[in-house]
């Protein structure tokens, strides 16, 4: 701020005073005490380049010492809030209980043991408190200022306390507040405190009628992770009121979340300015944290199918990892982005990821011998393909099947010894009699006996060619039912990756696969199997779902899932 000549004067003076403290310091003291006296406010103002000096000596750390009893500081007539803060640390490290001396101020004031304190120069306090200290020393002064007059100072302190106590209490008691920036503040300070009291403060918060309030806890919610916020800050956006459309702008701006821009540019010819202008800062901030995504690691994934489940709510099979296969810690919902075709979908929940400490895979394999289609090497690439990815504690088995004789025994085939064991072949593939090798129905009844005693996560995986053409044999509607119901009852998720005829389905494994809780994986190709196995080991190891309600009706187009976290980013899309 600019500087008289007067004040330009009084600062050649002080600074001389200063500089000589070295040479005789009960005189340079005196002299600096007696400035003070004449004019507090003119000496604040003429020694603040002085003040924020960190080695000025001697005599920079004598005024620091007449700041918290003789010099105004925290006035904002006389020099900035950045000013104020940066002395006020410098001041700290020689007096940590700078902070009650300061508050003291108001407090005295407002019990008239001390002289009349303006409303800016309060505000000003507290908020130089509530930048280098964290008010725990100064709480019964702050309760006081809830009982003050002016909003804003009530306001202030609401915000104080809230950081200071940081307990739902606060929240909930101000709720009956009749001033809503102090409502707002109370919000504000819990921000980061993750606890079931908090949540539910700040749930309830939501149905505060003042739009700040609203918007402080949607985005509190929203920084825990919690992705329910989502849906009720894009309905604010589209809110009758000007000020709710403000609100939202601001706080999508405030996250930082892609999945916003779309909704901020369509509101770009937002007929009220104020909340036009919030709009196009919250754009800005989105495209900044947008490039620096752009920079964050990769991560990998991959998308599934979905299921309508009998509630008609919607599951999305997915899987995510690091790029060398770790898992993904730190994501929250909130790092979730769902869109179906053009539109976002904004409400919905996450279970994962998960990575299962311990994996059962048994696959039913066709022998090699018994069946000459080309296809039979492909499922058999496959199978190893799951086998390459078994890690230390994994148990995993190939159990080979055969034509059915006629007078095949449907009934269940007693494992041998190193059935899911280490050794990854539980039947031996070369026997040399064709008619020993068990039959389909035999091999699928023995998965789900022996992997009912295995312990970790039992999965079981059908490799099946479903072309028009193939004599290789395929589950059929009885024996799916009979299938679902005992891997329901044995905890088994059948999974499957099938050949199929072009522009063709695999049939009755898509329904086991969803009535079990498995993955089906299909393709055309018969050299695309060992990768869709692969991926099918990706979703077992880094399983990640996503359920949400479908619109009546869908939007078209295809699903798109995308990741955020401090871990990295990615995306994949079904059937684009």
């Amino acid at each position: 701020m600019p500087v008289s000549a007067d004040v330009q004067s009084l600062a050649d003076r002080i600074a001389a005073e200063v500089a000589a403290f070295r040479r005789d310091p009960p005189r340079a003291r005196e002299a600096l005490r007696d400035l003070v006296s004449r004019g507090p406010d003119a000496f604040c103002q003429a020694a603040l380049p002085l003040l924020k000096q960190e080695q000025g000596g001697a005599g920079v750390r004598f005024l620091h010492a007449l700041l918290p009893d003789l010099l105004p500081l925290c006035n904002p007539a006389l020099c900035s809030l950045e000013d104020d803060v940066a002395i006020a640390r410098l001041v700290m490290r020689k007096d940590p209980l700078l902070e009650v001396k300061l508050a003291k101020r108001i407090g005295n004031s407002q019990t008239r043991e001390g002289p009349p304190i303006e409303t800016a120069v309060a505000l000003r306090i507290l908020e130089v408190i509530a930048t280098v200290a964290d008010g725990t020393r100064i709480l019964p002064i702050l309760i006081q200022c809830l009982r003050q007059p002016d909003p804003r100072l009530r306001s202030k302190a609401a915000l104080l306390i809230g950081r200071t106590n940081r307990s739902a209490q606060g929240v909930e008691k101000a709720a009956w507040e009749p001033d809503a920036r102090v409502r707002a503040n109370c919000v504000e300070a819990l921000w980061g405190v993750d606890t079931e009291a908090a949540r539910a403060a700040l749930w309830a918060a939501t149905s505060d009628p003042h739009n700040r309030v609203q918007g402080n806890a949607l985005l509190g919610l929203y920084r825990l992770g919690d992705a329910a916020s989502i849906g009720p800050l894009v309905r604010m956006s589209a809110h009758a009121e000007p000020l709710f459309r403000a609100t939202a702008a601001w706080a999508m701006g405030e996250t930082g979340d892609p999945r916003f821009l779309p909704i901020l540019t369509s509101m770009v010819g937002e007929p009220d300015a104020i909340a036009r202008r919030h709009v196009f800062r919250a754009i800005s901030r989105v495209k900044r944290a947008i490039s620096g995504l752009a920079q964050a690691p990769p991560l990998r994934v991959a998308l599934g199918q979905t299921y309508c489940q009998p509630d008609g709510v919607r599951l999305v099979r997915a899987a995510l990892s690091l790029p060398g296969g770790g898992e993904v810690t730190e994501l929250r919902p909130t790092g979730i982005v769902l869109w179906q075709g053009p539109r976002m979908i904004a409400e919905y929940t996450v279970r994962g990821p998960r990575s299962p400490a311990r994996l059962a895979l048994a696959v039913a394999l066709p022998a090699l011998r018994a069946f000459t289609q080309p296809s039979c090497v492909a499922l058999e690439q496959g199978a190893q393909a799951c086998v390459a990815l078994q890690r230390q504690p994994d148990r995993m088995a190939i159990v080979r099947f055969g034509q059915t004789p006629p007078e095949a025994d449907p009934g269940s085939l007693q494992p041998g010894a190193s059935f899911l064991g280490e050794d990854v072949s539980a039947l031996d593939p070369e026997l040399e009699e064709l008619r020993k090798l068990p039959s389909y129905a035999q091999v699928l009844r023995t998965l789900l006996n022996t992997l009912t005693h295995v312990p970790g996560a039992s999965h079981a995986l059908l490799l099946e060619d479903r072309t028009a053409t193939s004599a290789m044999p395929k589950l059929d509607s009885a024996g799916a039912q009979t299938l679902i119901r005992d891997a329901r009852a044995a905890k088994v998720a059948v999974h499957s990756v099938a050949l199929t005829d072009p522009g063709g389905s695999p049939g009755i494994l898509a329904e086991v696969a969803a009535q079990t809780g498995g993955v089906c994986l299909a393709a055309s190709d018969p050299e695309a199997i060992p990768a869709l196995c692969e991926k099918l080991s990706f979703f077992l190891l880094h399983s990640l779902e996503v359920l949400y309600c479908p619109e009546d009706p869908e939007p078209a187009g295809p699903l798109k899932l995308q990741v955020y976290c401090a871990q990295g980013c990615g995306e994949d899309v079904l059937g684009g």
